[in-house]
């Protein structure tokens, strides 16, 4: 079911892409692309002239212009897609324990999420949730890597959460299934004479 997810994530990122949503920061490098819904912005601004010559864009007569900006959503299909599902499923029968999937699962997403979020736009009502190094660059620009956004936080949250989940898979009987009771030698006489006479009743 671990491995089973990662392609869940690579289609819904081909539909966000699709619907040129969830876009990438601003970009001049060859293989940025322009979201028709992405916020136009102001050819006032003396970084937004620089990006859009170096994109090759014409900007006679317009005040306001659409830039390039990173395929984010390219950028999570495949690593959380693809790369994710590769990764699980190699090590599927390599587990160390029962329920290692899970935390690999969480720990994985996370960490390639963490990163691809550095080249997404963060919500214009959110911005930085943590800023720890002052700019007077817009979100819509890469800044610093100690300016983290909400997805990020979540992301790192995931990540702590998998290792306890490691912690506590690794202490739980491997030779039952998860989320099934383990019942003491005394109960499991119990439970077999009701299950029996309960049968026989049915009969």
């Amino acid at each position: 079911m671990a491995a089973a997810a990662a392609p869940g994530l690579f289609f819904g990122r081909i539909g966000n892409f699709i619907n040129g949503e969830l876009w990438g920061r601003v970009t001049s490098l060859p293989f940025g692309m322009i979201f028709p819904h992405a916020p136009k912005l102001p050819l006032g601004e003396p970084w937004v002239r620089g990006i859009a010559q170096a994109a090759g864009l014409d900007t006679s007569g317009l005040a306001l212009i659409n830039l390039p900006r990173h395929p984010s959503q390219l950028y999570e299909a495949l690593f959380e897609g693809v790369v994710l599902w590769a990764i699980l499923w190699t090590i599927r029968k390599r587990k160390l324990f029962r329920g290692f999937m899970i935390g690999a699962y969480l720990a994985g997403y996370g960490l390639f999420r963490f990163v691809i979020e550095y080249f997404r736009e963060p919500d214009a009502d959110l911005g930085y949730r943590i800023m720890l190094v002052e700019t007077e660059l817009p979100p819509a620009l890469f800044s610093s890597v100690f300016n983290l956004t909400t997805g990020q936080i979540f992301c790192l949250a995931m990540i702590f959460g998998a290792v306890i989940w490691w912690i506590i898979a690794s202490r739980l009987p491997q030779d039952t299934p998860i989320g099934q009771p383990v019942y003491p030698a005394s109960k499991d006489k119990t439970v077999s004479k009701e299950g029996s006479d309960h049968r026989r009743r049915g009969k």
